[in-house]
């Protein structure tokens, strides 16, 4: 398991790591799970052109970086009033084509410690748990590809994820 990377630590990482000149790989990503008390996922919301899509923390793996340090990296850089963050587990792999292009998701459960949440990118619109329930419910549209090759690993039973998994 990763130790917790406190925000002073984020902070004072070398630049290397942070900084957004460092090449990603589009085809690979990794994407933390986070669920509160009532077993709810935490999701950031996004609006591309003529939808609004729920998407969970997640993106892009640099050059040289292992998958649980762009899991962190990426909730630092979208998730505002963190305190704390800590991987628990690579719990599932989802794949899927975008524009002919094969794409690999590596996601991780991940707890945090934080004040009051809020989006740190202008791109994404809010943020919020929602339960599973209401995800299902959901029109495709609204949820980014990720999140819904989770709710189907959740569905065939592939993802078992509950209260005992919250934050």
């Amino acid at each position: 398991m990763e130790r917790e990377i406190t925000a002073e630590q984020a902070a004072n990482a070398h630049p290397i790591e942070l900084s957004t000149s460092v090449e990603k790989s589009h085809s690979v990503s990794a994407n933390c799970i986070i669920l509160n008390e009532a077993g709810e996922m935490l999701l950031l919301q996004r609006d591309v052109p003529g939808k609004r899509q729920l998407e969970t923390p997640g993106g892009g793996q640099r050059k040289n970086e292992s998958l649980k340090r762009t899991a962190v990296r990426e909730a630092w850089e979208e998730i505002g009033g963190l305190e704390g963050i800590e991987i628990v587990a690579r719990v599932i792999t989802t794949r899927y084509k975008k524009h002919g292009e094969r794409r690999r998701h590596v996601n991780f459960l991940a707890r945090i410690k934080y004040t009051e949440l809020s989006p740190k990118q202008k791109m994404h619109k809010s943020i919020g748990f929602y339960p599973f329930d209401q995800l299902e419910q959901m029109e495709k549209t609204e949820l980014a590809a990720n999140v819904r090759q989770l709710l189907k690993a959740r569905r065939e039973g592939g993802l078992k994820l509950g209260k005992r998994d919250a934050v």
